[in-house]
């Protein structure tokens, strides 16, 4: 994608996980959306850890909004707010379970929404988003939450796709179904979580440690690893310098549904650049690229698959 523009951001919050903290991610995620050049694709990567009720200031125990089971978290009222000028990926996590790793859950957005959906905590989140640059205001916010509830299954539990008119898009990983034939078709794999939220899948490595085999750029590509092929060795992503891949438990590997999130933007890079050239330029918000890649899957809708498997075929929907 020659005319995309990559920006990373590499913010740690693990060794202490605070409200501020939080607030700091959150300013990074608005400023690539908002900044003088904004960023088109924006990708959250885990490992962040789901926050406790007790995370967030004193003060929010007062609002009406505010519960110990649903905090306003300023990580993901971020994503929730440019998921509707940007799409925003984020991996599902690698634990193998039917639940989507924090931030991509849909019950890890519901403490935002509620906030911003009544007089209270908008005014709240309005002062929460000023302390970090961003100056909104109530009626902005009003505008926000009523094109969020213009969808009634936007963040339902129990509705298909929970994530339905945002531009928050759930990517999980895939492998191939026979690791020894590198055209069989992908599966999910069985450490990709799933579950209400999920939206695709992309290709990623396999479920099964390689242990000593051979390298797999021998003769015949046995397992669909990650390559790295401008770096060899550990800045590579591998774990000796002979290696261009490893695979996702490895201890120096790029793999997991990280990998399978890094290629989804970088289809989505291409598909909004195409959307951008054509003679009348199509629409790359959010929630106007999502709705584009759900007509070019056109697969129906589960939780353990999403909508599909995402190629550059499918960024091909009709106008």
């Amino acid at each position: 994608a020659p005319d995309a523009r990559l920006l990373p951001a590499r913010v740690t919050n693990l060794v202490s996980d605070t409200h501020d903290n939080r607030l700091g991610v959150a300013k990074s995620i608005i400023l690539m959306a908002d900044g003088n050049n904004p960023a088109h694709v924006i990708l959250v990567g885990p490992p962040f850890v789901r926050p406790d009720h007790d995370a967030y200031p004193k003060d929010w125990a007062d609002n009406p909004t505010h519960s110990e089971d649903m905090p306003c978290d300023p990580l993901t009222l971020a994503i929730l707010l440019v998921s509707l000028e940007v799409p925003v990926l984020i991996p599902s996590g690698n634990d193998g379970t039917s639940k989507i790793s924090y931030p991509g859950a849909p019950e890890d957005f519901f403490g935002a929404l509620k906030a911003i959906s009544h007089a209270n905590g908008r005014e709240q989140v309005r002062n929460m988003l000023k302390s970090i640059g961003r100056d909104v205001t109530v009626a902005d916010l009003e505008k926000i939450s009523a094109a969020f509830e213009a969808n009634a299954d936007t963040l339902d539990p129990n509705a298909k796709d929970p994530f339905v008119g945002t531009g928050i898009i759930v990517v999980g990983a895939a492998k191939l179904s026979d690791p020894e034939n590198p055209e069989s078709k992908l599966k999910p794999a069985a450490y990709s979580q799933f579950g209400p939220g999920l939206f695709c899948l992309c290709p990623s490595d396999r479920d099964e440690d390689p242990g000593m085999e051979p390298d797999p750029y021998d003769e015949v590509p046995k397992f669909n690893y990650v390559p790295a092929p401008d770096i060899y060795g550990h800045g590579g992503y591998a774990s000796s310098p002979e290696q261009l891949a490893s695979h996702q438990g490895a201890d120096y590997g790029f793999g997991g549904t990280s990998a399978a999130t890094a290629q989804a933007a970088g289809v989505l890079a291409r598909m909004i650049e195409a959307r951008k050239a054509k003679d009348e330029p199509q629409a790359i918000t959010g929630p106007a690229i999502r709705a584009a890649l759900i007509e070019g899957l056109g697969h129906a809708y589960t939780h353990t698959h999403g909508y599909g498997l995402l190629t550059m075929q499918a960024t091909l929907a009709k106008d």
